[in-house]
Formats: C-alpha cells, structure tokens, sequence
C-alpha cells in the first residue's frame, strides 16, 4: 500500500509538472501535431522517454495540422461529425491509434481544444477520486500554436452548444426545412410528415402539421401545409431579395456597422478571456504545489469557484457577440445565390444548412376552415406562409 502510495504520488507530480511547463499532462500524442523532445523507448515500443538536453513540445504538424483545422472549420460551416469521419476516412488518414474515424473520435478530438490551444484538464476545484472519467473540465493555456483561431475556437463551442439543443432527427435533416418551420397560432415546432396514402397527383407528398396539435389537440388553427408550398413561398421570398439590390444593399451596410461594433466587442471579451484562462492556470499550479498549506480547502474552492464563474461569464458573452459578428459580416446574398442554383440538385440536408444561414424561421396560419371536395377528400388548406429573414431581429 506505501509503494502504491508512492508510485501515486509520482506520477501525480509529473503530471503537475507538465501543466506548469503547459504540456499535456499524460504526454500522449495528439492529432494534428508533431511531438518533438521524446522517441520510442527501446524496451517497450509502446511508451516514449525524453531526449536528454532536449525540450519538449507540440507543433502543427506539416500535413496533419491543416487536416485538423480543416475538421474545425467544416464543423463550424455545418458538417456533422458523421460526415467528417467519412471524409478522414476515405482519405485514409487514421486516428492517432491508427484506427478508423467514427462521429465520436472526431468530436472528442475537436472538444479537447487542443488544436485551438487549450489543455482540457480535470477541474481543479473538484475532490472526486476518478478524475479521468470525470465530466467536470477546464481549459487552460497550453504551450503548443493553435492551428484555428480564438474566434473560430468560439464558433466551434457555440455550434456544440446549439446542436445539443436541436433534437436528434434535425442534426441530419430529412426535409429541407425540419427545424426552422413553425405554427403561427400556438408557436409550435411543426413537423414533416411523409403521407402513407398518397394521389396520384402527390405520389410522394410531405406535410408540414402543428407538433403540439399533433399531440395534445388544443392548437386552436392547427395547420397543415404541404412541402412544395412552402418551398414554393421561400424560394419566391429569395428570387425576390436576389433581385432586389437596393434593399439587399440597405441589409448589407446595416450588417456591416453591427459586424463592426460586434468585432470590437470580441477583442475585448477575448482579452478577458486570456485573463481569466491565466487565473484559472496560476489557480490550478499554486493549489498542486501547495498540498501542505494551512490554508483551508474551502478557500481554495471558493476561489476556483469564483473564476471558473468569472470566466463562463466572459465565455457565454464572447460567444454571443462572435455568433452576432459572424452573422452579421455574413452577405446573406450568396448564400441566396448559392440556394438558388442548388434548389433542385443539393441533397435536403444541405439545403436546410445553407437556409439556416440566411433564414430565422418559417411561420404558417391557416387563412380558413378545412373543407372537402365532392368525394369526401379533404382539401389543401389555405394557408399564410410569413418568412423571417436572419437579419430581422424579433421584437
């Protein structure tokens, strides 16, 4: 037990020892950089020694480094993390294991932050015994260059975030428009609908109904639209601002001024950022090297407390004015473009991608009561389709 003891004690010092001279701390390889300082070790292939006289370090590797910025920013455009494993995979380029990319080893490898030059560690604050499994993280600052930048960092946190909140079956759209379409009577998500009885004239239609009417029966106009007319509506709504330059100039230099203003605020929150990353650094060395003080553990979780609140503060106010900054310095024009042409030809999922670029959402009433024809069958409904541009802010 005083030898198990021992070897525990060790190894936790050279841990401490790497986060202060801002290394990882289990030395591991990471993808898309180069390990300089350690070779194999002769006696076991699989662990590494340093290289006496020699500084250890992480740098972007030649060819790697780019593919890993690449993951970040075909992320941050809208690939799934499915999609990108399929292209790491077809490429043949291999995890750091040399195994095969899945969704999960490639969002695992972009959390870690390590490509935008963070250490993810165990939060310092946190007494719990199994710290490798444990959830509750930090990032610090690393020694190692960033191959993406602080704001692309962002954007790419800020994505993880709002695909946590868009459900499942949205992650990969089925319908051009899953997610952005919704109920202008009680708000309600609506969703599409493949008919299992479709005419001759529909012989594949999908409607679009009210979820919550769908469900609980007391939407007071639930509305049922069909999918070409929506589609119909938005793309009539877009020919109409790709032709309209005086109004599309008009967006254009309002986006500009709001890009401007919000690029200002980035730096500055970016600054506090670093402040606050570097707090939570000295926090994290002082509270290792410090074991034996008589200061009482509480205060040193108050203060861990404290600047970890501090700090997701600055993070959650960073990333809103990054996505602000980004959407507005974004010309929705070739994005409406780009939809345009692709209309027929792109695949439903990347259309729903590039609409959430330019479109807030989709909002229908139904204009008059369901009727049947002369054969019983009931009639499309007539409908008001009001599209929401990302630009128009609400209230």
């Amino acid at each position: 037990e005083m030898q198990s003891d021992i070897i525990g004690e060790n190894w936790r010092g050279v841990r401490e020892h790497r986060i202060r001279e801002q290394l990882h701390p289990y030395g591991r390889k990471r993808f898309g950089y180069a390990r300089l300082g350690r070779i194999p070790d002769e006696d076991d292939p699989q662990r590494t020694r340093k290289v006496k006289g020699a500084t250890e370090r992480y740098v972007p590797d030649e060819i790697l480094g780019p593919v890993l910025r690449t993951m970040y920013t075909d992320y941050i455009r809208g690939d799934a993390g499915g999609a990108i494993a399929r292209w790491l995979n077809g490429q043949a380029i291999p995890t750091v294991r040399g195994r095969l990319w899945s969704a999960r080893t490639v969002l695992d490898t972009l959390d870690s932050g390590f490509g935008a030059g963070y250490l993810r560690l165990h939060d310092p604050s946190c007494r719990c015994t199994r710290p490798v499994r444990c959830p509750r993280r930090v990032w610090m600052p690393g020694g190692q260059e960033p191959v993406i930048t602080v704001g692309e960092w962002q954007a790419y946190r800020q994505r993880r975030q709002d695909t946590l909140i868009i459900p499942p079956r949205h992650r990969s759209p089925v319908y051009p428009l899953s997610g952005l379409v919704r109920c202008g009577h009680c708000e309600a998500a609506m969703v599409g609908v493949r008919l299992s009885n479709p005419t001759r004239s529909r012989p594949s239609a999908v409607q679009f109904r009210c979820g919550r009417h769908r469900h609980y029966k007391d939407c007071p106009g639930h509305p049922v639209v069909y999918l070409s007319v929506l589609l119909e509506a938005i793309r009539a709504q877009l020919a109409e601002l790709a032709g309209d330059l005086d109004a599309a100039a008009v967006v254009t230099r309002t986006r500009a001024v709001k890009a401007m203003d919000a690029r200002g605020a980035a730096e500055r929150l970016g600054r506090e950022l670093a402040a606050a990353d570097r707090k939570l650094a000295r926090l994290a060395i002082l509270r290792a090297a410090d074991e034996d003080s008589d200061l009482p553990d509480s205060a040193w979780l108050d203060a861990a407390a404290q600047a970890r609140a501090d700090r997701s503060r600055i993070e959650q106010q960073l990333a809103a004015v990054t996505r602000e900054a980004a959407t507005a310095a974004a010309d929705p024009l070739p994005v409406v473009t780009g939809v345009l042409e692709g209309w027929d030809t792109l695949p439903p999922a990347r259309v729903n991608q590039l609409l959430r670029l330019i479109i807030r959402q989709v909002t229908v009433w139904r204009t008059a009561e369901p009727a049947r024809d002369a054969e019983g069958h009931w009639l499309p409904q007539a409908v008001r389709v009001e599209v929401t541009p990302i630009w128009d802010v609400p209230g």
